[in-house]
């Protein structure tokens, strides 16, 4: 009911933007500059009886922001989305934040043979339901996380849970395959997957002050950029 409600007043509101006669109508919004000639050719094929009007934005009027990545990067958007997207005067972080966020999920499941289901379900998922490019953001984001998953998880020797050396006598071939690959056992050696853990959540760390006191400076704000985001850098150096 309540959102029933919310629907009602929204449409109202949008509706605050048409201006209408008995023949015509005018709407008033925002569009990517990039959209307009697809917009123009998708109305043509309908009706030649119309005109689009660019407009500059008034003064101190703040626009939408819309986020443009590549084919690749934009299903990351669906966790700078999570979090809230920038203002149009901030830096998009789904470049930036894309990397370490596909390691960490790689690492936090460490199984190739869940990361190996994961990534073949969601491709199966893309290519048989026929899901539309607009619609896989998510869907390509969890297989790109299992193709991570599959990689971390034969390095560290995770296989469906099962412990390689346990593993029967007849299964010795596949056993010893399996270990071969493997370059860091984490039940024997845990300090070692802790001490990766540490490292790369504090380049992880430094990486994100990094790129405010970048985006600092690009802007013209080099005071604020090297006192505020340069030091923290050099004292987190300094502690390591």
């Amino acid at each position: 009911m309540f959102d029933h409600f919310a629907w009602q007043v929204d449409k109202s509101a949008v509706q605050k933007d048409f201006k209408e006669t008995n023949s015509t109508f005018i709407v008033t919004g925002w569009m990517r500059r990039d959209d307009v000639k697809r917009i123009r050719v998708g109305l043509e094929k309908i009706t030649t009886n119309f005109i689009i009007e660019e407009m500059e934005p008034e003064k101190g009027e703040e626009a939408p922001v819309v986020m443009s990545n590549s084919s690749f990067m934009q299903p990351f958007e669906a966790v700078t989305n999570i979090y809230g997207l920038p203002k149009s005067s901030e830096v998009d972080p789904t470049p930036f934040l894309s990397v370490f966020f596909i390691i960490f999920f790689g690492l936090c499941l460490t199984d190739a043979g869940y990361g190996l289901v994961l990534m073949t379900l969601t491709y199966l998922a893309i290519k048989v339901l026929k899901i539309p490019r607009e619609n896989q953001r998510l869907i390509r984001l969890l297989m790109y996380g299992g193709f991570i998953t599959f990689i971390v998880g034969a390095l560290t020797g995770g296989w469906f849970g099962l412990v390689l050396d346990e593993l029967p006598a007849s299964l010795d071939w596949l056993a010893n395959s399996l270990i071969a690959i493997r370059l860091i056992n984490p039940i024997e050696n845990p300090i070692v997957m802790l001490g990766l853990s540490f490292v790369l959540g504090y380049i992880h760390i430094i990486y994100g002050i990094a790129i405010d006191m970048w985006w600092k400076i690009k802007n013209g704000s080099v005071k604020d950029g090297l006192l505020d985001s340069g030091v923290w850098i050099y004292f987190l150096l300094a502690v390591g």
